[in-house]
């Protein structure tokens, strides 16, 4: 018996309890079937923390392992796409910022990273806005090993590129920038 956990949810409720729901398709000759509705398995759990959980097949039963993320997971990295909701960023020919870097790390980076050994989490999965300081202490509630947060600048010039990188080392914001 294989499983196969097609889709994660995880929502933060008004009262910061996170629900996970890991619904659960089964290999049946050599192919995976979402069996439908009424006949996924769905486990549902509730916790007031943010929890990373491990799956595992013991003497044929279903075991998850539900800790800490830095307890079950080697590395772990945070993604924030900038701006969002009532904050749109740089705007540019009908481009906004919020859209451009949501689309970049929550459709395209998301791929990147499936079937690998780092864990991924979202600042946002649709759009709204998240206050700076929820963002980084999301982050560090976590224990990401990275973090980072995309923005995109604009410029009426186009002879000016110009790509920013913001990161921390021992409490010191150090800023670089590099100008093609």
């Amino acid at each position: 018996l294989e499983l196969n956990f097609g889709s994660i949810i995880i929502e933060a409720g008004s009262n910061k309890t996170f629900t996970y729901t890991i619904s659960i398709a089964v290999l049946v000759d050599g192919v995976w079937k979402d069996l439908g509705e009424q006949d996924v398995t769905t486990v549902t759990f509730a916790t007031k923390i943010i929890c990373g959980y491990q799956y595992s097949l013991e003497n044929g039963y279903l075991a998850i392992t539900i800790g800490r993320p830095r307890d079950i997971y080697s590395k772990i990295v945070v993604l924030d796409a900038g701006h969002g909701g009532k904050d749109p960023g740089a705007v540019k020919n009908g481009y906004k910022e919020k859209d451009l870097t949501f689309t970049i790390l929550n459709n395209y980076t998301k791929k990147q990273f499936q079937n690998s050994d780092i864990k991924v989490y979202f600042t946002r999965e649709t759009d709204v806005l998240i206050d700076l300081y929820d963002r980084a202490d999301f982050a560090s509630e976590v224990g990401a090993d990275l973090f980072l947060s995309l923005h995109l600048n604009a410029h009426n010039s186009t002879a000016i590129v110009r790509i920013k990188l913001r990161y921390t080392s021992s409490n010191d914001l150090l800023l670089m920038s590099h100008k093609k």
